[in-house]
């Protein structure tokens, strides 16, 4: 029963979408994601990118993000070809300039693993990155474009925090993206183990219409990719 259900949510979603439909990305796994895009930008209104995928965005606008999570060009062996998540990210923003929503500001920080300094960094005012250092969140700005959005949505569909939220310091830009989508009021789905724990943490998992653990098979079956385990299972 529980399988029939998510798939009935996930059907309408398909098909009969409530629009405008947000699609809200963040967290690592940037190629998956990027690849997540690509299946889903034509259904989509907007797309909002944070996290650490949104450092190959940035890197692909040219803007230097110094020692910031990027995902490098790699071969992928069973296909024999070179995947470069930068490249994707830039023919992204070329094909749908007034889809593609990427941060304007950043909370930084002088390093990842244990951080001792941060500032803002405010890319609309010219200011750059220093170097060495690593963005950590969405800045103040970007969160209030980011809920502006979200607000006037009637689909939202959110898989990634948008920065390492696990540090209290840097998790302002999750937890108001979380609130936000917990106000929304309309259909709201959250996807993958990262963005089901925080909302977990924050308070807020049963303010979504659902919650789903499996965050990039649940993109790919959105974006109408062949799922053969779950076709098995529904054949039975």
């Amino acid at each position: 029963m529980y399988l029939e259900g998510e798939m009935e949510v996930f059907d309408k979603l398909k098909k009969s979408p409530q629009r405008p439909l947000v699609l809200i990305v963040g967290g690592t796994k940037v190629y998956d994601k990027i690849k997540a895009i690509r299946h889903l930008i034509k259904k989509t209104d907007y797309v909002l990118v944070g996290g650490a995928v949104a450092n190959n965005f940035l890197k692909a606008k040219g803007i230097e993000i110094e020692n910031s999570f990027l995902e490098e060009p790699f071969v992928d062996k069973a296909k024999k070809i070179k995947i470069n998540p930068i490249e994707e990210a830039k023919k992204l923003m070329e094909e749908y300039p007034d889809k593609i929503v990427i941060p304007d500001d950043f909370i930084a920080a002088d390093e990842i693993k244990e951080p001792k300094e941060k500032k803002n960094v405010d890319l609309t005012k010219g200011q750059k990155l220093p170097k060495g250092w690593v963005y950590l969140d969405i800045g103040s700005k970007t969160i209030e474009k980011f809920i502006k959005i979200i607000k006037k949505s009637k689909t939202v569909f959110w898989d990634g925090p948008m920065g390492k939220y696990e540090d209290v310091r840097f998790r302002n830009g999750t937890l108001k993206i979380a609130e936000a989508i917990a106000k929304n009021g309309k259909t709201t789905i959250l996807a993958g183990g990262d963005t089901a724990a925080l909302a977990g943490n924050f308070g807020l998992i049963f303010k979504y219409s659902h919650v789903s653990i499996a965050g990039g098979a649940t993109l790919q079956y959105i974006a109408d990719r062949k799922m053969p385990g779950i076709e098995a299972l529904m054949d039975k």
